[in-house]
């Protein structure tokens, strides 16, 4: 699958980092560095994210949605199953 494009209207850094390449690793973070990393995303977050308790004002808070590219590679295999 090719990778999914960013969204303009979300201010965003990734929370995943590459860790191989060509078979090669490529991370040198080690688990102290990593660990202090994602407690800083995590704190980074709205607090309305970080609760624990669901309501449909935290679902309106952060709304999801399928890409246009992932609608267009569903009905491409929505067509191909039904044809066969």
């Amino acid at each position: 699958m090719t990778k999914e494009p960013s969204y303009e209207f979300v201010s965003a850094e990734p929370l995943l980092v590459p860790v191989m390449k060509a078979g090669r690793p490529i991370h040198t973070e080690d688990i102290h560095t990593m660990r202090a990393r994602c407690r800083e995303q995590v704190a980074s977050l709205p607090a309305e994210l970080k609760k624990i308790d669901r309501t449909e004002k935290h679902e309106a808070l952060y709304d999801v949605r399928p890409s246009a590219q992932l609608n267009k590679l569903l009905d491409s295999l929505k067509t191909e199953m039904t044809s066969s």
